[in-house]
This record gives C-alpha cells, structure tokens and sequence, in this order.
C-alpha cells in the first residue's frame, strides 16, 4: 500500500440548491459573483446514488443547465456515443458498480477525445488520481461539495475560451 488514506475527503456539506448555504466559508464578493453565475448546456451526471443525482440535477437546473440522469458507466458510455456533441461536461463519480472508472473515461475519450469529465469523490483526490491512471480531467469536487465549488468548477469549465 503506497500510504494513500481511503477515507472521505473533508468538504463543506451544502449540495442542496435552496438549502442554508456555508457563503460563511467563503469571502462576499466571491461568494456573490457565484450566486449570480448562469450557464446553458447539457450535463450528464454519472452517480449510483439517488440522492446525489437528484440534488445535483436540481442544482443545476437552478443554474440554467439540463441535467441528464445515470447511475452506472455503461449508459454514460451509451449516452456519449449516441451523440458525442451532445453534453458540455460530465460529473462522473468515482466509484461505480460494473463498469470501472478508468474504462469509462477510456471509452469516453475515444468518443470524444476533449470531452470535459469532472471526478466526484468522498475519497481524496491523491487517491483518485492513482485511481485514474493519468486520465485527463477537468476537475475534481470532493464530495460533499458546496454549491459555490459546483459552480466554480462549471464556469472553469463552461465560460472557458
């Protein structure tokens, strides 16, 4: 074992849109500009927990975004070749039953080699990248997350040139 710690990363635990926000944790300028963020695209959130799919879909509703809906790699895979254009940014969580993570982002990227994939993960993100194996990603949200580090994570991703 290469000393890596399998335990939940640490975050802020406000992934509910319309629930009491932790702006506390971050400074009012910065936490207003987020607040006031809206983006438009598809995005498809890869996640065998219910819950975490239906709270992120409406997180990112409220942000003007089209959540799509999967909890396993292999309906990600399928989604992603019926119509490679079709999604701007994929939150995919790191641990999936059947299909392992690393295949899933293999088989994505022969689809669509620039496909934008954000890692989400109660473990740390040490661990997740020797997980991954050098995969390229565009982000990573330790889980829980704020609503404020989604949003962050999808104007890196979205507003980018």
């Amino acid at each position: 074992m290469s000393g890596i710690t399998r335990e939940p990363a640490a975050g802020v635990q406000v992934p509910v849109a319309g629930a009491p926000c932790a702006d506390a944790a971050f400074p009012a300028a910065r936490s207003a500009g987020l607040r006031d963020w809206r983006g438009h695209g598809n995005i498809l959130i890869v996640d065998d927990d219910p819950l975490v799919k239906q709270l992120l879909a409406r997180s990112l509703e409220n942000l003007g975004l089209t959540p799509h809906l999967t909890g396993n790699g292999g309906e990600a895979v399928d989604l992603v070749a019926a119509n490679p254009a079709g999604f701007q940014l994929i939150l995919l969580d790191l641990k999936l039953p059947g299909m392992k993570t690393p295949e899933i982002l293999a088989r994505i990227h022969e689809l669509r080699p620039e496909m934008p994939v954000a890692i989400m993960s109660g473990y740390q993100r040490q661990f997740a990248d020797e997980t991954l194996g050098g995969h390229r990603l565009c982000g990573f949200l330790p889980k829980p997350f704020s609503r404020d580090k989604l949003v962050e994570l999808l104007r890196s991703v979205l507003d980018a040139p």
